[in-house]
């Protein structure tokens, strides 16, 4: 089957619907057609718009098209059809679509045919968000995917209780919330809104996706609990190296250094601006010799932790002792990609020990 992502862009469009007094179809013409279905089909909005289903479709597959939308009305089911024909161009092209029943009509995805039943083109929705569903203009539930059931488990709720129920019935409070103020607006402007929120029922962050489709909405939503923890973590870690006491740069695996802290400059007297891009070389003395460094770089490069105190140079000349530590930093795939490199300065201490041992040494007293 073929691979869907959340690349791809969705087909939607929508069809507004009057029924006769017989139960007949009196009228019907398309009301939305998004840009996704502009570039599936290469039919424009402004040519369809307004326009009958008989624009799109084959003389002899109208009428049966039309009993289908019927039976999504009467009954209120998502109903899937394959190989529909539609009119793209020069030839017809089989396409494989979804109705639903909105207030006003029926909502309409479009996909390229897949090679299996296209009653399963829910997977499509589920393989491009964590859930989908619909909500109609008076905001009840007109439908969820599937996938919704793993969120709503955990509230102890099942699909056919949120089914014609209002949202804020389900979940109280939701009025007030933040994504219903931009499903409202993304309804009044008629616009495709995205936006980040905080759900607390289930302590988890999404993404959500909100598209008009006649009356009503279709909405998409993604789990992003794990990148917004990631970003949580990694904010406080910045925040951590920033404010630490200890010089900390950062390098890419040819040596090049593409990060140091505040502590860096005020050790090394580098600014940020001119330690970039260089080496640990500018740091360099002559108290170490070429064999030194290599030992250190063979040491990391095979993944190995490196600790030594090391002589440094400042870049006004003075010379700095430190501590050094090195600690290879690897992907997932456990590949080397950089090094963090931590300078704690022992100069004072050094000092003191050296002032320390000449007062022994010239002593004139016997010490032991």
């Amino acid at each position: 089957m073929r691979q869907f992502t959340s690349s791809l862009p969705l087909a939607l469009a929508h069809v507004d619907v009057t029924i006769g007094r017989k139960g007949s179809v009196a009228s019907e013409k398309f009301s939305d057609w998004n840009k996704g279905a502009e570039q599936l089909t290469g039919i424009k909005a402004r040519a369809i718009i307004g326009k009958s289903f008989a624009l799109l479709i084959e003389e002899d597959a109208y009428l049966p098209l039309l009993n289908q939308v019927k039976k999504v009305l009467r009954t209120g089911k998502v109903n899937h059809l394959n190989g529909i024909q539609l009119r793209t161009g020069r030839k017809p092209r089989p396409f494989d679509i979804s109705l639903w029943k909105t207030g006003s009509g029926v909502g309409i995805l479009i996909h390229e045919p897949v090679d299996e039943d296209f009653s399963q083109s829910v997977n499509i929705l589920d393989s491009i968000t964590d859930a989908f569903f619909l909500l109609d203009h008076e905001w009840r539930f007109a439908y969820l995917s599937p996938k919704s059931e793993h969120f709503l488990a955990k509230m102890n709720l099942t699909i056919a209780d949120l089914t014609g129920k209002n949202i804020w019935e389900v979940v109280p409070g939701t009025e007030q919330s933040r994504g219903f103020s931009e499903f409202k607006r993304a309804l009044q402007e008629k616009a495709v809104i995205e936006f980040e929120e905080y759900f607390k029922p289930l302590k988890t962050w999404f993404e959500v996706n909100v598209h008009p489709i006649g009356s009503g909405l279709s909405v998409y939503v993604r789990d992003i609990t794990r990148r917004k923890l990631a970003e949580t973590a990694f904010l406080k870690l910045s925040n951590a190296v920033e404010q630490s006491a200890d010089a900390v740069f950062v390098t890419g695996i040819d040596g090049t250094i593409e990060y140091v802290n505040p502590a860096f400059e005020a050790m090394t007297g580098f600014l940020r601006s001119e330690a970039l891009g260089q080496t640990p070389r500018i740091l360099r003395s002559e108290e170490h010799d070429e064999a030194f460094f290599k030992q250190m770089w063979d040491q990391v490069l095979s993944g190995e932790i490196f600790r030594a105190t090391l002589t440094n140079r400042r870049k006004d000349g003075g010379l700095i002792y430190v501590e050094e530590t090195i600690t290879p930093v690897r992907d997932e795939q456990g590949t080397i990609t950089h090094f963090v490199a931590s300078l704690c300065d022992i100069t004072e201490r050094k000092r003191s020990e050296e002032r320390f041992k000449a007062l022994i040494e010239q002593s004139s007293d016997a010490i032991a």
